[in-house]
């Protein structure tokens, strides 16, 4: 995750998003189209809703770097509003229209007895904690975060394995 952050201190998020559940989604890096293409043996699927989405094809638009968030409880705050994992969608995405576009200024681990915590920490204020439950190791924390950088030739999954306690921007992508 070192190399991951490294990569993503100083940049914007954007495209920030609840998913299904708990699930978050947060974008860095430049924007990039994804097309997929419809599967072939979507006719073999069962369920219709996903046998028709499947035999569709789908354009999306990703960062060069993704953050998937799961599994774990979290608080938002941006300019006054905050929200949790529990609140309205409605509530969710005004926290997260306020936090898009602020740069990721330091993240921060806390590994501790009870439980595990990340706070990513934005330039105009914005605040983002992820935590894992007591049930939840260090190593699951790690393991249920993704990072993903995609490129318009590959793309890279790693699953975080490293515990440095803190990293900070020392730059912003104006700077060069």
């Amino acid at each position: 995750m070192t190399q991951s952050l490294n990569n993503i201190l100083g940049l914007p998020v954007w495209g920030s998003k609840r998913g299904v559940g708990s699930y978050l989604y947060f974008e860095f890096g430049e924007p990039q189209l994804r097309f997929r293409e419809p599967h072939q043996d979507s006719a073999n699927i069962q369920e219709e809703r996903a046998r028709v989405d499947l035999s569709l094809r789908r354009v999306f638009l990703i960062g060069e770097w993704q953050l998937w968030v799961q599994d774990c409880e979290w608080h938002i705050e941006s300019h006054g509003i905050a929200a949790n994992q529990d609140d309205a969608s409605e509530t969710v995405d005004r926290v997260l229209h306020r936090l898009n576009g602020q740069i990721l200024a330091e993240a921060v681990l806390n590994d501790g007895p009870r439980a595990v915590s990340h706070n990513l920490y934005f330039d105009l204020g914005g605040h983002v904690s992820l935590r894992w439950t007591p049930s939840a190791t260090a190593e699951i924390a790690f393991q249920i975060t993704s990072w993903q950088r995609t490129t318009t030739e590959y793309r890279i999954n790693s699953a975080i394995t490293e515990r440095p306690s803190s990293w900070i921007a020392d730059k912003s992508p104006l700077d060069g």
